[in-house]
């Protein structure tokens, strides 16, 4: 954590491994914000007396250094040493994403690769910035998880069942879709972040005019998944049921909504990549990633009450062989090729998706 002109900035500094949390980054990023809230809420109520304080408007930037991206996610490494180990990061990074949410004044800065964890603390910021770099996903499926960190309060506020989609599919979006889906509210070339993290002390002052600026940049990249939509959307639909029905498919009958999800995208030569990552998910991970995000969108719950429902699921999941066999073939051994105890959506019962229910 460094002061800034008209600020704080918090950068993630672990480059060779894109900015991947630790439990000492989490706890230290949810430290720093609550010590700049406390201190706005001291010098607010120092202006309320007329007495003199810090600026009560001081921004908290926080970005990632290096080019390659903001954050991968959560050091699964460390996730994975042990039950407790699990839950000591999960209390920890939750607390950081719940402090982001809750201070009006963090700014936030993604690009390159930014998945999983690094979504939980970028996208519950009060500003957010993309450049055009971006590569954002919840791609836990593909370790045979469930997107947690809030993130299906994020999918479920996506137009049509994208959301759905892309927490099953764990599937990529660009800036441009990050932008159109609510992922992130305005545009940063990557060459003016280039110049910013040279320049720390225009920082402040040059994100708080952009964000204040009602005109989007000229150069803001489209969203290639909106303009899919005329398509995807009638695809959706025939397989999960209407988005607007509290009784949808997919909440009630998720391995069902999945199977049909899965045979509409095989079937469909313009959703070819979403059926590429959906075979590579853990059929019983993606099977309750749907129903949770469908629940969501037809329930909505706040921040606070998403996080204590992901520490739940996660930590349960994070004791299944899929989970086990996801990390290591993805990322230790890196074979690539998990072999899931379910391994053909075909083959979910109902008990299986049952146990991980509220």
């Amino acid at each position: 954590m460094t002061k800034i002109l008209g600020g704080t900035r918090i950068t993630l500094a672990r480059p060779e491994k894109l900015n991947a949390l630790t439990l000492s980054m989490c706890q230290e990023i949810a430290r720093a914000v609550a010590e700049a809230s406390a201190a706005a809420e001291a010098a607010e109520l120092a202006g309320a007396t007329g007495a003199a304080g810090a600026d009560p408007t001081a921004a908290i930037v926080i970005d990632g250094e290096g080019d390659r991206g903001f954050c991968a996610g959560g050091d699964v490494r460390q996730i994975c040493d042990s039950p407790e180990a699990t839950a000591e990061f999960l209390t920890a990074e939750y607390a950081m994403d719940l402090a982001v949410a809750k201070n009006p004044a963090v700014i936030t800065v993604m690009h390159g690769i930014t998945m999983g964890g690094g979504v939980g603390v970028g996208c519950h910021a009060g500003k957010r910035f993309v450049t055009e770099t971006l590569r954002l996903a919840m791609p836990e499926t593909k370790i045979g998880s469930v997107p947690d960190v809030g993130g299906t309060l994020l999918l479920a506020r996506t137009p049509s069942q994208l959301g759905e989609l892309l927490g099953v599919t764990g599937t990529a979006i660009t800036a441009g879709d990050a932008l159109a889906l609510g992922f992130a509210d305005h545009f940063l070339p990557e060459e003016v972040r280039k110049h910013l993290t040279e320049h720390p002390d225009q920082l402040v002052g040059e994100l708080s005019r952009r964000a204040a600026d009602p005109h989007p940049n000229p150069k803001q990249p489209e969203s290639q998944l909106l303009a899919e939509l005329e398509w995807l959307d009638p695809l959706l639909t025939k397989a999960l049921g209407d988005s607007a029905d509290p009784r949808g498919l997919a909440v009630e009958y998720p391995e069902v909504a999945l199977r049909q999800l899965e045979s509409e995208l095989r079937a469909e030569p313009r959703a070819a990549r979403f059926a590429q990552d959906l075979a590579q998910a853990s059929p019983l991970a993606a099977a309750v990633t749907l129903q949770r995000i469908a629940v969501q969108r037809r329930n909505p719950q706040p921040l606070e009450a998403v996080l204590a429902e992901d520490f739940r699921v996660f930590n349960l999941f994070a004791k299944t062989p899929d989970f086990q066999a996801g990390v290591t073939a993805r990322l230790i051994t890196k074979t690539g090729d998990p072999q899931w105890q379910t391994a053909k959506t075909e083959q979910l019962q109902r008990q299986q998706i049952a146990r991980f229910e509220r």
